[in-house]
């Protein structure tokens, strides 16, 4: 599960779960996911024509485009999951998208586009994609009121579909709509399933680039511009807030001077992360 911070990965598996009451999806103004968090689904199975019943195991990743995380660190951490838990490929991809954005700013395109090379790095060939282990869900649709926020909402669909999605919709992906109910989240995982089952592979398989260095894959090298332009922003951000420092301690405003070497400690430590990544 993967998408921008508030998108309703957290929603998705509350519905899923039938329990409102787990308080995952709460604090969504905020990154609330640190870490990947593996649920398996209790009671239901994916089956594959007469294969036996495969477990239905969801990660939830952190928030992208989060300014503490970077796409870097969140991919590592999948891999490391994975590696962990000795499982051999990650099937599906189920990237999240709020339908009510008014915005669509370059950043989560840019995060886009590194996913969608993720996934094209795992196919087999040029020839048999594996398009169809992604699946594109739609979220927010219940906060949708009016015919003006309709109308807004529905081009918004029709611009993933016919736009930012379009090339691996075409060869296989699937885009759907999620309701914020139980069925509807079932419904999901259903023809995310289906889709996947007439790719030619899965959304990551670690076989599939071993021993390639990261630097020499196309997502590689989106994501080292990603930290390149952290780092650059970090690097600004730190400048202000050291001149911020020294203004009001020229003023001599104790709380300001806390709140502003708090803010410069916590991107002090983010900017030696992105370096430290940017080596790795």
């Amino acid at each position: 599960l993967a998408g921008p911070t508030g998108a309703g990965k957290s929603s998705f598996l509350e519905a899923l779960s039938g329990d409102k009451s787990l308080g995952i999806s709460k604090n969504q103004l905020e990154p609330y996911t640190k870490t990947v968090v593996a649920y398996e689904v209790q009671n239901a199975f994916f089956k594959l024509g007469t294969s036996n019943d495969d477990d239905i195991c969801l990660l939830d990743s952190p928030g992208f485009s989060d300014s503490e995380i970077s796409e870097a660190e969140i991919v590592e951490m999948v891999k490391q999951w994975l590696a962990d838990h000795k499982a051999n490929a990650l099937h599906n991809l189920l990237y999240f998208c709020s339908i009510t954005d008014i915005r669509f700013p370059g950043s989560r395109r840019k995060t886009i586009e590194m996913l969608k090379s993720f996934i094209k790095t795992s196919s087999s060939s040029e020839d048999l994609t594996n398009n169809g282990s992604l699946t594109v869900v739609t979220t927010m649709w219940d906060n949708v009121w009016n015919e003006r926020s309709k109308e807004r909402a529905e081009n918004k669909y029709t611009e993933l579909k016919e736009d930012i999605f379009k090339d691996m919709i075409s060869k296989g992906a699937a885009i759907t709509r999620f309701m914020n109910t139980q069925l509807s989240a079932f419904e999901i995982l259903e023809a995310s399933r289906a889709h996947w089952g007439e790719a030619s592979g899965n959304a990551y398989s670690p076989y599939r680039n071993k021993g390639v260095t990261l630097g020499r894959t196309v997502y590689g090298i989106l994501l080292y511009a990603d930290l390149l332009d952290r780092i650059e922003k970090a690097q600004k951000m730190k400048a202000m807030l050291e001149l911020d420092l020294i203004q009001s301690k020229g003023h001599e405003e104790p709380e300001l001077i806390q709140m502003t070497e708090a803010s410069l400690q916590a991107n002090e430590r983010a900017l030696s992360k992105f370096k430290e990544q940017l080596k790795a």
